[in-house]
């Protein structure tokens, strides 16, 4: 059989490969514990952290949703970007459509598919519902390289009892410089370790 015998064969093949990545897209990926990394992995690493932390600092300042209401919004967005794409597409012609009756559900079928993705990605999200409980743990989760900075953090968001922007900012800035500091690679070039 040919592609042009048979429609809706493809055109269920079709959805459900691209359901398949949207699948895979909604899950979270999760970072493996009691991994050994090189050196050049963990500063990768603590940069990505640190960036991590800066979101979730200018986030909390600027945005109206919180970081589960975020995730599933843009989850719920693009599955409903995805659905009219597929749904333009594919159903075009009217014979590709199984039966009278299906017309409306097809067509309200990417706004019911959004609410869903919205509402089960938001109750199933590891994320919490507020920027600050997000900024609390991603601090509480970093090993930082400079130690005493790390400390005076600590000592003076805990006299001030909250997380303020601009001493996790400045925070920031000094790890950032010790990370750099911290992080230097030994040369290999074969010219300069050529013996005569």
């Amino acid at each position: 059989m040919t592609d042009t015998q048979c429609p809706n064969l493809l055109l269920k093949n079709r959805v459900l490969i691209t359901m398949r990545y949207i699948s895979v897209f909604l899950l979270n990926s999760k970072s493996k514990t009691g991994e050994t990394f090189s050196p050049q992995e963990l500063h990768r690493q603590k940069c990505k952290q640190l960036r991590d932390i800066h979101f979730a600092v200018r986030s909390r300042d600027v945005s109206m949703w919180g970081p589960r209401s975020g995730q599933a919004l843009a989850k719920a967005v693009f599955v409903l970007m995805s659905s009219q794409l597929i749904l333009f597409y594919y159903l075009q012609d009217s014979s590709i459509y199984p039966s009278e009756p299906l017309r409306d559900f097809w067509h309200w079928f990417p706004a019911l598919a959004s609410v869903g993705t919205f509402l089960l990605a938001w109750l199933c999200s590891g994320l919490p519902r507020d920027w600050s409980t997000l900024l609390d743990t991603r601090l509480a989760e970093y090993s930082p390289v400079n130690v005493d900075a790390y400390k005076k953090l600590q000592r003076r968001t805990q006299d001030l009892n909250e997380l303020r922007g601009y001493l996790i900012l400045e925070w920031l800035g000094q790890e950032r410089e010790s990370l750099n500091l911290s992080h230097t690679v030994a040369p290999t070039s074969k010219f300069w370790n050529k013996e005569l």
